[in-house]
This record gives structure tokens, C-alpha cells and sequence, in this order.
């Protein structure tokens, strides 16, 4: 199936929860298909849903309304996707803020990314990204395992999406001090096990939303 024709049966489906939940910081629709087009469509086994995009622009919109200088951490670069999600939200409300991402693929390495942009050729992810050049200022790209990478520093807001083991999942939180908000990707019992126990041993107020998927808000 054509990235294209996998593009079109993502935006034909419609999740009300999320909708609702979105509504009152909404992205901007075009912008966030585009860029879910070169970012989020690939071929793989299970149902595509990039819902979490929504999620994210909608949480981190209502996080920054009253601060400023917004330190924030996000596991599980991949493409790039979630990274410029919330570099847009810092840019649409005017806000200071520094986003490091972590992934153990290469900034710098030219490969194919499993997505539309393949067919051009391999690619850096810096060079995927070059059309939302704008937002990259935003971001500091980190190649590495988390376990040697990410070390315990001031944080707060975190996006969660990389390995999947509970292991890996508590070092990570373990990391972030003084965090105010994580959302959580993958809050699937049957699919990833480690990623439910590791959510639900976080304190704090949780709200669940679900897509095709399982989304978790952690607010302290």
C-alpha cells in the first residue's frame, strides 16, 4: 500500500475522545497532516495512529499559558514527529524553551526512514526535517541509549516514548526532577505490559484518553 493511500485511511478516521479532549487548543489541521505525512506514515504490521500528536500540542498549549522558559525532554525521536509537534507550540504562543530529544538513531546518519521521503532517496533526519526548518532552532537532537544519555536534571514537561520496557520507562521518569507533566505513549496492557506497570507506579493525577492506542497525562 502507498504511503499516500496509508495518509488517507489515517485522516478518515475520527477519535471523539481525543477531539474533545483537544478542542480548546486545537493544532493547525493542514500543518499537523503534512507533517504527519513525512513523519508518522510508514508501513508496519498494526493500525497507524498519530493521535498522540494531538494530544501533545493540546497538553503542552495549555501547560505553557501561564510560564515561560520551558525546559522539556522527550524519548523516542524516531522522525521527528513529537519533537516538532511541541517546537510548534512554543513557536504559535510566543514562548522561550528548549526541547532535548532522545532516540538511538543517528542525527547525521543518511538512511531510509520507512516513509514517503524514501523515495527520494536516504535522507539525515535533520534533512527529513528541513521543511519545518523554523521549528528546529527548538530542539537538541540526542543520539544514545537513554540508560547512558539522559541523566537526572531539572524538567518540565516530558513526552515518554521509547524503549518500551519497564526498566526503561522508571529510569527515564527517574530522570526528570521537578517535572510537572508527562504523557505517556502506548498505555496498551495486551501490547506493552512494562509501559502500564512503570505509568501506573507514577503519582500524580492521571487522565487516560484512547485512540486506536492508550495516551496517559501524568500532572504532579
Amino acid at each position: 500500500m502507498s504511503y499516500l493511500r496509508l495518509w488517507e485511511e489515517c485522516k478518515s478516521r475520527t477519535y471523539p475522545q481525543i477531539l474533545e479532549y483537544c478542542k480548546d487548543y486545537p493544532v493547525d489541521e493542514d500543518w499537523f497532516q503534512n507533517l504527519a505525512l513525512h513523519t508518522q506514515v510508514v508501513r508496519k504490521g498494526s493500525q497507524l495512529c498519530y493521535e498522540h500528536g494531538r494530544v501533545l500540542y493540546a497538553t503542552l498549549a495549555r501547560f505553557v499559558q501561564d510560564r515561560d522558559d520551558i525546559k522539556i525532554i522527550e524519548t523516542g525521536t524516531a522522525r521527528g514527529f513529537s519533537a516538532l509537534v511541541m517546537a510548534k507550540v512554543l513557536k504559535d504562543f510566543n514562548k522561550r524553551g528548549h526541547i532535548k530529544t532522545f532516540d538511538i538513531l543517528p542525527h547525521d546518519k543518511r538512511q531510509k526512514w520507512n516513509c514517503i521521503d524514501d523515495e527520494t532517496g536516504e535522507k539525515t533526519r535533520e534533512e527529513l526535517l528541513a521543511p519545518w526548518k523554523d521549528l528546529l532552532p527548538y530542539i537538541e537532537f540526542i543520539s544514545g541509549d537513554t540508560k547512558k544519555k539522559l541523566v537526572p536534571q531539572e524538567v518540565d514537561f516530558a513526552f515518554i516514548d521509547g524503549s518500551h520496557t519497564y526498566e526503561d520507562i522508571k529510569h527515564e521518569t527517574s530522570c526528570l526532577k521537578g517535572v510537572k507533566v508527562i504523557v505517556f505513549d502506548d498505555y496498551t496492557p495486551n501490547q506493552f505490559p512494562g509501559i502500564v506497570r512503570a505509568v501506573d507506579e507514577c503519582k500524580g493525577k492521571k487522565t487516560y484518553l484512547h485512540s486506536n492506542r492508550g495516551y496517559v497525562i501524568c500532572e504532579s
